[in-house]
């Protein structure tokens, strides 16, 4: 005869068996939803990004300019709430092709330790643009080649997406 023990544990196997066979596969690792019916998603100005290293060199060379925005769709029937812990909604990093964090936009930044929340009402989007810069000269310009550029939805439930981008020198 089981005990009460295995019996629960025996259902709870078998439920989660049966929610883990309907839910729909995930296309990419990369992008954390809520459910199957928010989408996410990071975009950019372009794909590749030109520091300029053409002869004469300016005392300081810039950093190529990334307009990057992040995009949450709510396409289900219900409300989505978005807790925040700080005043900060977003956030942007640059991996190069080890992983390694070469850039974060909100480093050097300050948010207010207030608690926060968006409500993506069915249907519609939550929408957030950033324009930065990358790191010039006097911080170390970045290395030419491949790398990921990954936007954050910083809430306590957070979501993500990365995009593939390079950097180029011109010479």
């Amino acid at each position: 005869m089981l005990g009460n023990t295995k019996i629960f544990s025996l259902v709870a196997f078998a439920l989660a068996l049966a929610l883990w066979s309907e839910s729909p596969p995930r296309e990419s690792p990369d992008h954390s939803t809520a459910g199957p019916r928010i989408a996410f998603e990071v975009s950019t100005d372009r794909l590749e990004y030109i520091y300029d290293l053409m002869p004469p060199l300016p005392p300081i060379i810039p950093g190529p300019l990334v307009r990057a925005q992040i995009r949450l769709v709510n396409e289900s029937p219900e409300e989505l709430r978005l807790d925040f812990p700080t005043s900060q909604r977003f956030d942007f990093l640059l991996e190069d092709e080890r992983g390694a964090v070469v850039f974060q936009w909100s480093d050097g930044k300050v948010f207010l330790p207030v608690l926060g929340r968006e409500i993506v009402r069915a249907g519609t989007s939550l929408i957030y643009e950033v324009t930065f810069s990358l790191p010039d000269s006097t911080r170390g310009i970045l290395p030419a080649g491949r790398y990921a550029l990954k936007g954050i939805l910083v809430a306590e439930t957070p979501f993500s997406g990365t995009l593939p981008v390079r950097i180029v020198h011109a010479h």
